[in-house]
């Protein structure tokens, strides 16, 4: 690593949490960028300047970075873990299948760090290099140069700097099949849930279990539980997209949050774009709803399984098999002291996983997808950075929108006035 890059982290660790708090401020408008509409009309006098790999690497640890291991000290039992990666944001159950995408002028990628060495990988200023030592084998392309992107998927006060020469678009990926299927199978196994389909009255394939008295806990609405995986997930992406608007700020880039853009035209699920080039299934709604991106992000669900008995099974050897984190021959990180602490975690038994295979096959077979109410995969919010046209903000904003954070930025980071 360079010296130069050696600094840049350091000023990085030194800024002030409170600073960049009270500093953050979307700054929509990047060079190279028109206005041609009232009230701000602005032809920009710039060229687009990308963000360096630098950038970029740092942006994309403080989104999904990797730090270590969690604790995972949950009271009674932490078989609720997903993993014992431990990020820069927290996850439902620790899951660790929500994404981190961005998009640039040479392509989209995703970038998947290695799995943590150490419990906690930053101890010394000298281990913030692994900030960009990462980032250097964590990336993987899925596609070649900027996607299409037609006016239709955007609000029109959002098509005019959106995916523009220059711009690095971070937008979470989500997929909230590994977490419904962590939680039917903790629902079934410890809480007890009884499940019932609000729209039919049935009782989602659990019926022979309510009536022998074996889930005798609370009656809980299906669109409720899928809503609460929905909600869980999703939280993930806004604390990514958080953390990249924190992180940018401390650096003096400009950028901003948003959400407005269809899903399903980004994504690839009509005529208009290829898109993001995403597989959709249909339903028995007759919409189209997106489960994955071929040999990259592949939901649990077909055509990634031949049927819901084996999304079970694999979500299971991949949890509780030999291997799994809570298996007998699992040699990866674990948080405690004792390290065969994990092959004491009370897992969901035989029994557990029948019932989770009844009720995903009942939602299956009732809606022709899973889950029933809200998409395998999806994309909540995203977080666009760029280098902005200061000329825009100084014709049009008082002196003091501006901090010298951001004025002094192309000269600090790039070496130019």
């Amino acid at each position: 690593m360079s010296s130069f890059e050696k600094q840049m982290l350091d000023s990085l660790w030194n800024y002030s949490l409170f600073e960049a708090l009270a500093r953050r401020r979307g700054f929509r408008v990047p060079q190279g960028c028109n206005i041609t509409k009232a009230p701000f009309v602005h032809m920009s006098g710039k060229e687009a300047v990308p963000l360096s790999e630098l950038e970029t690497a740092i942006l994309c640890w403080a989104g999904h970075g990797v730090t270590g291991t969690i604790t995972a000290d949950l009271d009674y039992t932490t078989h609720f873990m997903n993993s014992f990666i431990g990020r820069t944001h927290p996850n439902p159950c620790n899951d660790q299948h929500q994404e981190l995408m961005y998009i640039d002028d040479t392509g989209v990628y995703l970038y998947r760090p290695k799995a943590p060495t150490l419990n906690v990988e930053f101890q010394t200023p000298e281990d913030r290099e692994k900030v960009v030592a990462s980032f250097k084998d964590a990336n993987i392309k899925i596609l070649d140069g900027r996607p299409h992107i037609p006016e239709a998927a955007l609000m029109k006060s959002n098509y005019f700097n959106t995916n523009k020469p220059g711009t690095t678009a971070f937008m979470p990926v989500v997929d909230v099949t590994y977490e419904y299927m962590n939680l039917i199978l903790g629902s079934c196994a410890f809480e007890r849930w009884q499940i019932v389909d609000d729209r039919t009255g049935e009782m989602c394939g659990l019926k022979k279990w309510v009536d022998n008295g074996y889930l005798n806990g609370p009656v809980v609405p299906l669109s409720w539980f899928e809503m609460a995986a929905f909600n869980a997930c999703m939280s993930t992406a806004h604390y990514m997209v958080m953390n990249i608007s924190l992180a940018a700020t401390a650096m003096g880039l400009a950028g901003w949050h948003y959400g407005g853009y269809v899903s399903l035209i980004l994504l690839g699920g009509t005529p208009l774009t290829n898109g993001l080039g995403f597989r959709f299934i249909t339903g028995k709604d007759k919409m189209p709803t997106p489960v994955g991106k071929d040999g990259f992000i592949e939901s649990l669900c077909p055509p990634y399984v031949k049927d819901m008995d084996e999304a079970v099974d694999k979500f299971y050897a991949m949890k509780y098999g030999p291997r799994g984190h809570f298996g007998k021959e699992y040699d990866g990180m674990t948080p405690w002291k004792d390290k065969e602490m994990h092959k004491k975690v009370n897992v969901p038994d035989e029994q557990s996983k029948e019932m989770a295979k009844h009720f995903l096959n009942y939602v299956y077979k009732t809606y022709g997808r899973c889950p029933a109410f809200v998409d395998a995969i999806f994309l909540p919010v995203a977080y666009a950075a760029h280098h902005p046209d200061l000329e825009f903000y100084q014709k049009y904003y008082p002196k003091e929108m501006v901090n010298d954070n951001v004025l002094n930025h192309m000269k600090v980071w790039h070496g130019k006035d």
